[in-house]
């Protein structure tokens, strides 16, 4: 699914996974990965990760961060739209998790809003046009 290929996004290019495991007991664990966000893999990624940390900032956090949302309705809706954010990230065009990020940061809770398909009509008013 998008959350599992999200971690291992994470890993591929940070080169660890997005919680630490190590010494942690089970339920700790589970408890992270339930209520904690994990930090962004451009700010974990280190010299001997597989990918440089200034090529992970933006888009690819953006992407990965998508990926490992908490509520399955704000990630990506199918491994296609993934794959096509990344395909665009790969040809230098605007990733769609980044515009989602950019207008969460200016209205927190756009990710819940729903706009209608119709337009909205005022009644017209007798004797008015």
């Amino acid at each position: 699914d998008v959350y599992a290929l999200g971690v291992l996004l994470y890993e591929l290019l940070a080169g660890q996974r997005p919680w630490r495991t190590e010494g942690l007991p089970v339920a700790r664990l589970v408890q992270a990965i339930v209520h904690e966000e994990p930090a962004p893999a451009s700010r974990v990624a280190t010299a001997s990760s597989p990918v440089a940390a200034r090529q992970i900032a933006g888009d690819l956090d953006a992407i990965i961060a998508t990926c490992l949302r908490k509520n399955a309705a704000d990630r990506y809706p199918t491994v296609e739209a993934l794959q096509r954010d990344i395909e665009r990230h790969l040809a230098n065009e605007p990733v769609a998790a980044r515009g989602r990020a950019r207008l969460e940061t200016i209205f927190p809770s756009a990710s819940t809003m729903r706009t209608s398909a119709s337009p909205i009509h005022s009644p017209r008013q007798p004797g008015r046009g």
